[in-house]
Order: C-alpha cells, then sequence, then structure tokens
C-alpha cells in the first residue's frame, strides 16, 4: 500500500484545480471514497475542523444521514476562518436540518 504525502496530496488537488475541477467536487469524491467503510456502523460522531478535511467530514456525515444512520458533528476551530468547502457541505448539514454541535 502507498499512501502519499502531506505535499503530495496538495499538489494533486492544485492539479485538478487548475484542470477545471471545484474543490467542492474534489470533497464529494474524498467522502465517496471513505463512505463504503463505514456501512456496518449506525451512530457516528464526526470531529470538524476548518479546512478541507471538515469538509471531507460533513461531506461524508451528509452521506451517512441519507442512509438513515444517526451523525453528530462537532466542530473545534474559529468558525469565521474556515475554508470554502467546508462553508459549503456545513450550510448543507444545516439546510437539511442535520444535528450540529459547535
Amino acid at each position: 500500500m502507498y499512501i502519499g504525502t502531506q505535499d503530495l496530496l496538495k499538489q494533486y488537488d492544485a492539479y485538478l484545480l487548475e484542470h477545471g475541477y471545484q474543490i467542492e467536487e474534489l470533497v464529494n469524491l474524498a467522502s465517496d471514497a471513505l463512505l463504503n467503510h463505514f456501512t456496518q456502523y449506525n451512530r457516528f460522531a464526526i470531529l470538524i475542523g476548518p479546512g478541507n478535511n471538515g469538509a471531507d467530514g460533513y461531506s461524508l456525515g451528509l452521506k451517512l444521514e441519507k442512509q438513515g444512520k444517526h451523525v453528530i458533528y462537532y466542530y473545534s476551530g474559529d468558525i469565521g476562518k474556515v475554508s470554502q468547502a467546508n462553508r459549503y457541505y456545513r450550510d448543507q448539514c444545516e439546510e437539511n436540518h442535520l444535528i450540529y454541535v459547535d
């Protein structure tokens, strides 16, 4: 198994963004890759930070909720300094009246 470094993954993201992908699309793909690893559980607590990894957590939580799973989001960080993708997926959680805990 190969695990890329943080710098390598940032380079991949930059390349894809330069070639027409939106950050929200990349987050959606990341949460798709994670989703199948959580099928055996019914209750989740997801720790969310202000960056794009936090957006991955929101996106994954939304998908789990659509499967009927119980998800609680715990946010840690400055709420005023979130990434674009983080804000996008957090707004979706709030619009869908999903559980959100600061």
